[in-house]
């Protein structure tokens, strides 16, 4: 394969420099994607990993499917020096600066994570800083036994269908200020193929998302008839339908497998670069973004954010602006007054006693309850507010 192996060294033990040039890394405990380091695919570890040198010669020489390395099989890398490392910027920083620059816009991204279980952490962080406003996460391996709520985090509304935990599985996380609704009767779960169909739409918008897990024995056959299906059943109600996913079909080929159903039904794929580094020497491009309307995207980015055993991070945003529900109205209580040994005070002189003069049950549990409503109200009286988008 004629593709570029694009890395960001995230650990390294015994770094030295061997000449002026050229500097050699041992033990590398974790290769991914990064724009700014740029190696042949035909790089040579050793294979009996004790030593795992990569030797790296400075040149400038932009990203090119077809960059060459010379005999020794050494990767060339553009005007690469030590100082370079230090400025490589952070994956989380890059994610910031991307949701800065498209605020209001819709971002999108996705995550073969390998297992949701021990990495919820991590994705609650990236929901919770804002960095994404859906967040398609495949191969979670769950089951039944995990409910929902394991893995809420406030503020998104969450989509699933499950497999077994020991494979598959996709889930999806929606901003709750985002008018969406899951689309089952669009998607397409049969024959091994996973599939979470989600449209936004509001006056203004109308786009579906397409989320697809097809696994690495499933014939490619079958991805295409479902996709045909799915796309068939968008097309009727939207024309901006976007699929996401990890499809196991290598978009670094041209052709590839899909090539044919993306030319009849005019889908781009967005994402440049190799997506999954199973193969360190032979990286793949597929977690793919594939747009019917590729000029209402912004360029995507493909980042290794190091949750996933080998597979990017990749994300875009529409160039529309990000539909939102209407104001809500919502009530709560003022604590700003608030005293606990006040209520407890008024708690315990209550005459909740009272509520043994009536003979029915349910007229008791009313005094009761009207009874404790009202020192709640005193206390902590209930107020109004109207929560928009930016609050």
């Amino acid at each position: 394969m004629a593709g570029c192996l694009q890395t960001f060294i995230n650990d390294f033990t015994d770094f030295y420099v061997t000449d002026t040039n050229v500097f050699t890394v041992n033990s590398i405990t974790d290769i991914s994607c990064h724009d700014e380091i740029i190696l042949s695919n035909t790089v040579q570890l050793d294979a009996t990993h004790s030593t795992n040198a990569v030797n790296v010669s400075t040149d400038d020489t932009p990203y090119d499917n077809n960059v060459l390395t010379d005999d020794n099989n050494e990767a060339n890398i553009s005007n690469l020096n030590l100082g370079c490392l230090e400025t490589l910027e952070n994956p989380y920083e890059q994610l910031a600066k991307f949701r800065k620059t498209n605020f209001r816009k819709i971002i999108f991204s996705h995550l073969n994570i390998n297992s949701l279980c021990n990495k919820y952490v991590e994705i609650h962080g990236i929901l919770q800083k804002n960095l994404t406003d859906i967040f398609f996460v495949s191969e979670t391996k769950l089951d039944n036994s995990y409910p929902s709520a394991q893995f809420n985090v406030p503020s998104f509304v969450i989509h699933r269908i499950d497999r077994n935990a020991h494979g598959g599985g996709l889930l999806c996380y929606v901003k709750e200020t985002l008018p969406h609704k899951s689309r089952p009767d669009i998607s397409i779960n049969a024959n091994g193929i996973e599939s979470i169909a989600i449209q936004i739409k509001n006056d203004k918008v109308n786009m579906f998302f397409l989320h697809i897990y097809k696994p690495p024995n499933i014939n490619i056959n079958v991805l295409n008839l479902a996709l045909e299906t799915m796309l068939n059943r968008c097309l009727q109600e939207s024309s901006n339908v976007i699929i996401i996913g990890d499809l196991n079909v290598n978009f670094s080929l041209n052709p590839n497998q899909l090539t044919n159903i993306c030319d009849t039904y005019d889908l781009k794929q967005i994402v440049k670069g190799p997506t999954c580094f199973k193969s360190i020497i032979n990286p793949s491009l597929l977690d793919v973004i594939l747009t019917s309307c590729p000029k209402s995207m912004t360029l995507p980015i493909n980042l290794p954010l190091g949750i996933s055993d080998f597979h990017n991070y990749v994300s875009a945003a529409t160039k529309i602006n990000c539909p939102t529900n209407e104001p809500t109205l919502i009530a709560y209580r003022s604590m700003k007054y608030f005293k606990e040994e006040i209520y407890k005070h008024d708690l315990s002189v209550a005459p909740f006693h009272v509520s043994q003069v009536f003979d029915d049950v349910d007229d008791q549990i009313w005094f009761h309850n009207s009874l404790l409503l009202n020192l709640i109200d005193k206390n902590a009286p209930k107020k109004h507010k109207i929560i928009t988008l930016k609050q």
